[in-house]
C-alpha cells in the first residue's frame, strides 16, 4: 500500500514539473514576437509623472486606430474632460504614424507608447527604432518647427505638404504643435532607438 501511495506522488510530482516548464517555454516565444503587451510599471523619462498607461505593440498601421482610442478612453476616464481625452487622441495619432512610417521595417522590433502627466502637463511618448536615416531628418524639423511660431510652422507645413510630394510627412508634428499646444522633443536611446515627446498643459 505504501508503495503504491509513493509511485502516485512521484507520478504527479512528475506531471506538475512537465507542466511547469511548458508555460516558460511558451513565456519566451511570447516575448521573442510580442504583438501588444502591456508591462507597468515602466522606466524612462517619465518615471518622475503619474498616472500612466504604457503599450508596446509592433509598428503597424493596423494597430493606431484601437491604441488610439484605448489612450482617449484613459484619458477621458483619468481626467474626466473629454476635450482633453480629444486632444490625447490627437497627440497619440500624430506620434505613432510618425513611428510607425519611419520604423525600420528589415528587422523586428517594436513600438513603446507611455502616457503619463505630472498634474499640470499631459506626456505622449513614443519609443521607436527608426531607419538609420530617420533620425537626422526628424532632428532637423524639430528645429524648423520650434524655430517658430506654432501657427506659423503649421501654415509652412501644410504649404509644404500641399506643393511638395511626400511633403505632408511632418504635418502632423506641427499639427501637434499649433492645434495641442504641445511642445516636442527627441531623445535617442539605447540600441538605435529614439523617444519622441509630446507635452502639453492641461
Amino acid at each position: 500500500m505504501l508503495d503504491a501511495l509513493l509511485a502516485v506522488a512521484r507520478s504527479r510530482t512528475s506531471r506538475q514539473a512537465e507542466v511547469s516548464e511548458t508555460p516558460s517555454s511558451s513565456a519566451s516565444q511570447t516575448r521573442k514576437h510580442p504583438v501588444i503587451d502591456y508591462k507597468p510599471p515602466f522606466t524612462g523619462p517619465t518615471d518622475r509623472l503619474g498616472p500612466a498607461a504604457y503599450v508596446r505593440f509592433r509598428p503597424a498601421w493596423t494597430y493606431i486606430e484601437g491604441i488610439r482610442e484605448f489612450g482617449r478612453f484613459f484619458c477621458n476616464v483619468t481626467f474626466n474632460e473629454p476635450e482633453l481625452a480629444e486632444r490625447a487622441r490627437v497627440m497619440i495619432q500624430e506620434t505613432l504614424e510618425n513611428a510607425v512610417k519611419y520604423s525600420e521595417h528589415e528587422v523586428v522590433t517594436d513600438l513603446e507608447l507611455t502616457i503619463a502627466t505630472d498634474g499640470s502637463h499631459l506626456e505622449i511618448s513614443v519609443c521607436s527604432t527608426p531607419s538609420p536615416q530617420h533620425l537626422g531628418v526628424l532632428k532637423q524639423e524639430l528645429e524648423q518647427l520650434q524655430s517658430r511660431k506654432p501657427e506659423e510652422a503649421y501654415l509652412a507645413a501644410f504649404e509644404r505638404a500641399a506643393g511638395e510630394p511626400g511633403g505632408s510627412a511632418r504635418l502632423g508634428l506641427a499639427r501637434l504643435r499649433f492645434e495641442c499646444g504641445a511642445e516636442l522633443s527627441v531623445i535617442e536611446e539605447e540600441a538605435g532607438r529614439i523617444r519622441v515627446t509630446a507635452c502639453a498643459p492641461l
